[in-house]
C-alpha cells in the first residue's frame, strides 16, 4: 500500500507577508491592473508625485557612503526596492488609518538589503526614517 506524504505548508515569509498587508490595505480598484499594465507602468506615475520624491529623499538620507560600497547589481537592487518601497509607503499615507507598523515594516525589509548592516543600525535607522515620513504626513494634513 503507497504511504502518502502530505507536505506542510511552508510558513509565510516576512517579504510575503508585508506585500500581502500593502495589498489588503489598498483599495479594491488598485488591486485590479488593466492586463497591459505591469508593475513598471504602475511605478512611473509615482516617479512623478512630488510626495513619493520627498520620501524617496527621506529614504536614501545618510546612506551615500553605504550605497557607494554596494557593487553596481546591488545599487540596482537597492534602489528599485527604494522606489518600491517609496511608492508603497505613498499609498499606505494616502488612507484615512495611518499604518505605522506597516511602514515601519516596509522600511526595515528595505534597510535589510544593506550588506552587512548592524541590526542596531537598522533599528534605529528605521525608526528615525519613519518618524520624518509621518512628519510629512502630518504636515500635509494639517494645511
Amino acid at each position: 500500500m503507497p504511504v502518502r506524504v502530505e507536505r506542510e505548508t511552508e510558513p509565510e515569509t516576512e517579504t510575503e507577508r508585508i506585500e500581502r498587508k500593502i495589498l489588503e490595505a489598498q483599495p479594491t480598484d488598485r488591486r485590479e491592473r488593466p492586463s497591459g499594465a505591469g508593475p513598471a507602468a504602475a511605478a512611473r506615475p509615482a516617479s512623478l508625485d512630488p510626495l513619493v520624491k520627498e520620501i524617496e529623499d527621506i529614504l536614501s538620507a545618510d546612506l551615500g557612503p553605504m550605497y557607494r560600497t554596494m557593487s553596481p547589481s546591488q545599487q540596482r537592487v537597492f534602489r528599485v526596492e527604494g522606489e518600491r518601497t517609496a511608492a508603497a509607503v505613498r499609498r499606505l499615507l494616502e488612507q484615512a488609518k495611518l499604518k505605522v507598523k506597516t511602514i515601519l515594516d516596509l522600511i526595515r525589509r528595505w534597510l535589510r538589503l544593506i550588506p552587512g548592516v548592524s541590526k542596531f543600525f537598522l533599528e534605529q535607522e528605521a525608526k528615525i526614517k519613519t518618524d520624518r515620513v509621518l512628519a510629512v504626513r502630518d504636515r500635509l494634513h494639517h494645511r
